[in-house]
């Protein structure tokens, strides 16, 4: 992609009218004519984000100042089709006159430029800038359904406990009714005058036992509808809005439709699902409401067989008592079934994710690694980069800490200990089993500590160590001398002599730099950076403004741009060739080192200067 002409209306730059070309463009002119405005303004209308949060804010903060209420606009030529975009400073987006895909171009000042090699997340992104894989949004989206995956599991399994509290002491309770029976049983033999009144005594005691079971089953389905609801709902919440770039939406139409469809079958379901929730619901009223009256109707028998025999009545309220219970308690253990089958289903699903996790991180890996070899290879052995796999483990260590914190343990310690022992698999594994042993033999902890971490874990919820992400860190090191130093020991100079030929390699794409030879010598200028610009792909653009004159004339620049100030308003002063006389004269009047560097062109060409 190549920028054919940038536009601005009202503001500092009123009226500007650029016309860019092929190959190296140079913005030249003295501080204050608006040379880095255009490079923002290039990387605004493009909507491109900044480096990091704080470039980000200034960005947005110097576009405001340069456009005021106007805008910017850019002709694009991508392949055989051109189009334009727009953007005040006031659009979220840029406003696009067709849809258009392209390679993201690289828009950077000086200061980010050193961040590349700075921070780690900069030196990833110096590398994923050559990869071709989309294994990063797989990653996301892999680690969003784990995410989901975790948290039902744990939903199951909290609900699974409670089941099972009630289920288990089915034994004692069927012990407990055999022995009210016989009780019952005796007072029965002495009541041989109320046999009919006993007899309906207990067919209303086998009706509410058997309404307390079906009340307990229904309550059961409504909380199962109830939790799918809520599913539901946040499926629909959840739903991927579609980007609100026009040129996305008018290209992906037909996906726009398919998840509008989507949403529309959800909230069918959800229809009828509030519908079934209603349904379940009157039927619980309903049951509740015979076993009032049956129980109405139980406790007017059971004063009159009280009337003849207190010890009696009781007898039969405990034997009522104790089936209903066993009815619930029976429910109970074939819920206890129902919870199992879910909670292997869904640890199956999520191990299956696992498994995709690894094998995208793998390939990530991979394409990183060969990455890394094919500059080395390239750029060695002065600049050197190593991989260190699934090296950062900041993030992991943050999740498990916010999981333990508040639980008592040692967590500043601990946390850093279990990122390196275990992955985010494994330690939700062992926390979700409650295997102490296992934590304490992967770990070297005793037993006891293991135990209050996999108790801690679980209260403080595993939902955020399955969302992860484990990155890759890459190290960037230059040679100085006879020894290599890291990126975080290099000087800003140094720092920017690393990522500057890296930057640069990215022939593929548009790139544009500006004051690339800050913190640079001359002779680095002229080996390296001229170099680097030089063997970019032919029709490659390069934008890039400077004051250092060995740009534009050893790189043999295919435009120079000339801008000026009156102080209230930047404007294009001279734009030409750089074999144009005016050109020539205002890089040796404006630039540092101009005559210098037609000297050095001169010697290069055998004494011609142009």
């Amino acid at each position: 992609m190549n920028i054919v002409r940038l536009e601005v209306e009202e503001g500092f730059l009123n009226g500007l009218d650029l016309s860019f070309q092929p190959g190296l463009n140079v913005l030249i002119g003295s501080r204050g004519t608006g040379k880095s405005s255009i490079i923002e303004l290039i990387g605004w209308v493009l909507g491109l984000s900044s480096f990091s949060k704080q470039f980000e804010a200034r960005r947005r903060k110097h576009v405001s100042a340069i456009l005021g209420s106007g805008r910017v606009s850019a002709t694009l030529q991508v392949k055989d089709a051109s189009f334009t975009v727009q953007r005040a400073a006031s659009d979220e987006v840029p406003r696009v006159s067709r849809e258009f895909g392209f390679e993201e171009p690289l828009v950077l000042s000086q200061n980010e430029i050193e961040l590349l090699g700075l921070q780690a997340s900069g030196r990833l992104r110096l590398i994923d800038g050559f990869r071709s894989d989309s294994t990063t949004a797989s990653e996301i989206s892999l680690l969003a359904e784990l995410g989901s995956l975790t948290s039902q599991i744990a939903s199951v399994a909290a609900e699974l406990v409670e089941v099972e509290v009630e289920a288990n002491d089915l034994e004692s309770v069927t012990s407990a009714l055999d022995d009210a029976r016989a009780e019952q049983a005796t007072f029965d033999e002495s009541l041989a005058d109320l046999a009919q009144e006993q007899l309906r005594l207990a067919e209303l005691s086998q009706e509410l036992a058997e309404g307390a079971g079906f009340g307990e089953t229904l309550k059961s389905w409504l909380e199962a509808t109830r939790s799918w609801a809520e599913r539901i709902d946040l499926a629909i919440q959840t739903i991927p809005v579609p980007p609100h770039a026009p040129a996305v939406a008018e290209r992906a139409a037909h996906v726009a439709e398919q998840l509008s469809e989507a949403r529309s079958v959800l909230e069918h379901a959800r229809v009828l699902a509030a519908s079934a929730h209603g349904a379940i619901e009157s039927l619980i009223s309903e049951t509740a409401q015979r076993s009032i009256s049956a129980e109405d109707e139980s406790r007017q028998l059971r004063r009159i067989l009280e009337g003849a025999s207190e010890g009696a009545g009781a007898a039969a309220r405990r034997v009522a008592e104790l089936e209903a219970r066993i009815v619930r308690m029976e429910r109970m253990r074939e819920r206890v079934a129902e919870l199992n089958d879910h909670r292997r289903s869904l640890v199956n699903a999520r191990d299956a994710q696992l498994e995709l996790l690894e094998e995208t991180r793998s390939k990530r890996i991979q394409a990183r690694s060969e990455v890394v070899s094919g500059l080395n290879e390239e750029f060695g052995p002065t600049i050197r980069f190593r991989l260190d796999a699934l090296g950062n483990v900041s993030e992991y260590v943050a999740r498990i800490t916010e999981s333990l914190r508040g639980s008592g343990v040692h967590y500043n310690t601990l946390a850093p200990q279990l990122a390196a022992d275990l992955s985010p698999a494994e330690l939700i594994r062992l926390a979700e089993r409650f295997e102490v042993v296992g934590l304490a033999a992967a770990t070297g902890l005793a037993a006891d500590r293991s135990a209050r971490i996999i108790a801690a874990l679980n209260e403080g919820g595993l939902e955020g160590i399955a969302t992860t992400r484990i990155d890759d860190l890459v190290d960037m090191s230059l040679l100085d001398e006879t020894e290599y130093k890291s990126s975080s020991d290099m000087s800003t100079g140094q720092r920017c002599t690393a990522v500057l030929p890296v930057l640069l390699r990215h022939d593929d794409r548009l790139v544009v730099i500006d004051q690339p030879e800050d913190n640079l010598d001359n002779a680095y200028i002229v080996d390296t950076v001229v170099k680097g610009m030089s063997t970019r792909r032919l029709g490659s653009q390069l934008i890039c403004a400077t004051h250092n004159a060995n740009i534009p004339v050893l790189a043999e620049a295919a435009q120079i741009i000339q801008m000026g100030s009156d102080g209230r308003r930047g404007f294009v002063a001279r734009q030409g060739r750089l074999s144009e006389p005016q050109i020539v004269n205002a890089i040796v009047d404006l630039m540092e080192g101009g005559r210098e560097a037609f000297a050095r062109r001169s010697q290069f060409y055998g004494g011609e200067d142009g």
